[in-house]
């Protein structure tokens, strides 16, 4: 079965989109792509394909940190840079994502607004289904399996 991808921007509410989607992973048999994306840092005096984020390391383990709570749900976890919208989209083509779990509001969205600019970006440019985590969601109810 293909996975189910899972972009997190490493944010308080990042584990609780990677549980609920562990949760419809498990209920479909499925598995987890646990994604961030780093935005591009180019050095000074490089070429522009020398891309490089001094706080990488401390991303990437903080990444890995994020781990499904739900048991017996395959995930791995995906490092790539890029522009968020760009990288979620490419990774759900190159990994054959079946769903797209992201959280409704980010770091990026505007005090007010439902929808943040990459989840809203996200939704209308995605080549698979997307589905919205509020921060408000009750994540202990499980989701209805299809």
């Amino acid at each position: 079965m293909r996975p189910i991808l899972v972009p997190v921007d490493l944010a308080d509410n990042s584990e609780m989109v990677v549980n609920y989607a562990a949760r419809l992973a498990r209920g479909t048999h499925g598995s987890l792509i646990i994604m961030h994306a780093l935005p591009p840092t180019i050095l000074p005096g490089a070429d522009d394909d020398d891309v490089y984020d001094p706080q990488q390391d401390a991303k990437k383990e903080t990444l890995h940190s994020i781990v499904p709570s739900v048991s017996g749900v395959p995930y791995e976890h995906y490092l790539t840079h890029g522009a968020a919208v760009e990288a979620i989209l490419a990774a759900a083509e190159k990994k054959h994502a079946r769903l797209i779990v992201i959280g409704a509001r980010g770091r990026a969205a505007h005090e007010g607004d439902p929808l943040g600019p990459i989840a809203k970006q996200v939704v209308l440019q995605s080549p698979c289904p997307v589905m919205l985590v509020s921060s408000r969601a009750n994540t202990d109810a499980k989701p209805a399996a299809s």
